[in-house]
């Protein structure tokens, strides 16, 4: 049964998120509810925000890793091989979808970075210390 007209635009709005607050607060509630995090009764759009907030770090920690910052990232070339190692273990270990790692990595349309990627799998992956770094300081 439908709620009636009047009661539909008094809650219109809060259907805006999956919770109000900060980033952090999201962070925590995220990290202190970590198996409710991972249900599927999210809705699309609340997953996706808890998804990409648990991409972030991540996506840091490899970075540091491998030597390198957000800024530096997002101002190397998007072919950079250190990039596609980042992102081909990002699309591997976090499942961060290509839309996402292009937007933070500045690689190009989500369409290139798929090119991108399965290049560097195919020609450089086997032989690149970065892929061998990520994967030893990762492997758990």
């Amino acid at each position: 049964m439908a709620a009636p007209i009047g009661n539909r635009r008094r809650y219109a709005d809060f259907g805006t998120g999956w919770a109000i607050g900060s980033d952090a607060f999201k962070a925590e509630v995220i990290s202190n509810h970590a198996p409710a995090g991972s249900a599927r009764a999210w809705t699309l759009p609340d997953a996706q925000q808890m998804r990409e907030a648990q991409w972030l770090p991540r996506l840091e920690r490899a970075l540091a890793v491998v030597g390198h910052s957000l800024s530096e990232a997002r101002l190397a070339p998007k072919a950079e091989i250190w990039k596609l190692a980042i992102a081909t273990w990002m699309r591997d270990a976090a499942r961060a979808r290509n839309g996402w790692l292009s937007n933070q990595l500045i690689l190009g349309t989500p369409t290139v970075v798929s090119r991108n990627l399965t290049r560097y799998r195919c020609l450089y992956q086997h032989s690149d210390p970065n892929w061998s770094l990520l994967t030893s300081t990762f492997s758990t």
